[in-house]
C-alpha cells in the first residue's frame, strides 16, 4: 500500500494495526515530524484507503508525532502521539464506520469517513502524589492496545533515540481507560488505572503494551534489570481494580542490554517479547497448571544471528499458530521479516498454548521478493 501524499522519509508505516478486515498505518514523521494515520478496509481483493486522522490543524505542531502507535478493535480506532504537549503526550480515538457504509461507497475510491475523535490524556495523579503529564515527557501513547472494551496506554518517558541525547530515562507508567455506554446510546471512556512499575529505578514500563487472550494486560519494561528488560503483568481483580501479578525475564544469558519487552505479541497463546538489540524474540507462557497469581515462565526463544545488527525483534506481529518478527536493519537497512510457525512433535496436535511438545520453526524469509525455504 502506498499513498501519493506520503513522501519518502516520513515514517509511513512505522506502526501498524490489523482487525477483523480493518487496516491502520501510522506515518508520525508526516509534515516535520506532526504525523498522521490512515485507515483501510478490505473490500473483495481490494483495500479501500477510508480516511486520514489527524489533530486538528490549529492545533497540530512539530514533533507531535501523531501515528507512533495504532490499535484496532471492538470498533474503534486509537492513535497515539506521544510528542504532544512538548513530549506528555495524547491519545485520539475514532470510532470506525459501519461496514455495510463503506461497503456500499466501496466504488467511490478514497472516502473521508473518519469523524472528530476523543482525545485522552494522561492527567492522573498516582502514588507519589505528583501530577503526571505536567513535570516533563512522560511520551503518554508510545503504545496502546485494545481489546475487549479496554484500552491500554504507555507512557514510558523519553524512548531509546532520546536516551541517546542525553534525556532522562523513566519509570514509566500503564493506563488503562475502559469503555462506558451513555444513556444516550454513545460510548464514553473513563479512566480505570493508573499502573506503576513495581521496581525502583528507571524501567521505561509501557513501552509496549498488550492484552492477551485471557484478559491479563502485559507491559515491557526494557531498560528493568539495567537494560536486560522484562515484562509486567498485570490482571483486572474483583471489582475492576488491577494489580501487578508478576515479572517475566528472561531466562539465562542475553547481552547486558538486549531491552527484553521493547515490542511484544502473542501467538498460539504465548506472549512474545522482542530483545532487539540481542536479535532474540523471547516466547513466554503460563506455567503448567497456573493459575491467576501464578508464574509465567520462558518456553522457547528464536534468534537470527546471521540478521547481525539487524535489530531482529524490533517488531513482532502474530495470529494463531503464526508470528512474524521484523528485522529493520538486516539486509543493509532494506529490512527482512521472519515468519515462525507452530509445529507439533510426533503425533501430537495440541497447539502451543497448551503446553504440548513442539517447536518454533522459521517458515519463511519476507522481503521484496519473497524467499520461500526449503
Amino acid at each position: 500500500l502506498t499513498l501519493p501524499e506520503v513522501d519518502l522519509g516520513e515514517g509511513f508505516g512505522m506502526a501498524l494495526a490489523a482487525h477483523d478486515g480493518w487496516l491502520a498505518v501510522g506515518a508520525p514523521a508526516m509534515d516535520d515530524g506532526r504525523g498522521a494515520a490512515f485507515l483501510f478496509r478490505e473490500v473483495g481483493p481490494a483495500w479501500l484507503y477510508l480516511g486520514k486522522a489527524q489533530f486538528d490543524e490549529a492545533a497540530r505542531v512539530e514533533g507531535d508525532a501523531f501515528g507512533s502507535s495504532v490499535t484496532l478493535g471492538d470498533g474503534w480506532l486509537a492513535i497515539g502521539a506521544p510528542g504532544a504537549v512538548e513530549g506528555v503526550g495524547r491519545v485520539a480515538l475514532f470510532e470506525l464506520p459501519e461496514v455495510a457504509e463503506v461497503e456500499a461507497r466501496a466504488d467511490e475510491g478514497w472516502m473521508e469517513l473518519l469523524g472528530t475523535p476523543v482525545l485522552l490524556s494522561p492527567d492522573v495523579r498516582p502514588a507519589s502524589g505528583d501530577l503526571v503529564g505536567t513535570g516533563g515527557p512522560v511520551a503518554f501513547g508510545s503504545s496502546v492496545a485494545l481489546r475487549d472494551g479496554r484500552l491500554a496506554i504507555g507512557a514510558p518517558g523519553p524512548g531509546l533515540a532520546a536516551l541517546q541525547t542525553g534525556a532522562t530515562p523513566q519509570p514509566g507508567a500503564v493506563h488503562v481507560f475502559e469503555a462506558e455506554v451513555a444513556d444516550d446510546g454513545g460510548t464514553g471512556w473513563f479512566r480505570a488505572a493508573h499502573l506503576e512499575s513495581p521496581t525502583e529505578g528507571p524501567a521505561m514500563l509501557g513501552a509496549a503494551v498488550h492484552f492477551g487472550a485471557g484478559g491479563d494486560l502485559f507491559a515491557g519494561a526494557p531498560l528493568a534489570g539495567s537494560g536486560k528488560g522484562a515484562v509486567e503483568r498485570f490482571v483486572a481483580a474483583d471489582g475492576g481494580r488491577w494489580r501487578h501479578a508478576g515479572t517475566l525475564t528472561a531466562e539465562g544469558d542475553l547481552p547486558g542490554q538486549a531491552f527484553v519487552g521493547l515490542q511484544l505479541a502473542e501467538a498460539g497463546g504465548q506472549l512474545l517479547a522482542g530483545a532487539p538489540f540481542a536479535s532474540t524474540v523471547i516466547v513466554f507462557g503460563a506455567a503448567e497448571g497456573a493459575g491467576t497469581d501464578d508464574a509465567w515462565v520462558e518456553r522457547a526463544r528464536v534468534a537470527n544471528t546471521g540478521a547481525g545488527n539487524g535489530f531482529f525483534g524490533m517488531a513482532l506481529a502474530g495470529s494463531g499458530e503464526h508470528f512474524v518478527v521484523g528485522a529493520p536493519g538486516a539486509s543493509i537497512y532494506a529490512g527482512l521479516g521472519f515468519l515462525y510457525r507452530w509445529t507439533a512433535g510426533g503425533d501430537d496436535a495440541a497447539g502451543a498454548a497448551d503446553g504440548a511438545a513442539g517447536e518454533w520453526q522459521l517458515a519463511q524469509e519476507l522481503a521484496d521478493m519473497p524467499m520461500p525455504l526449503t
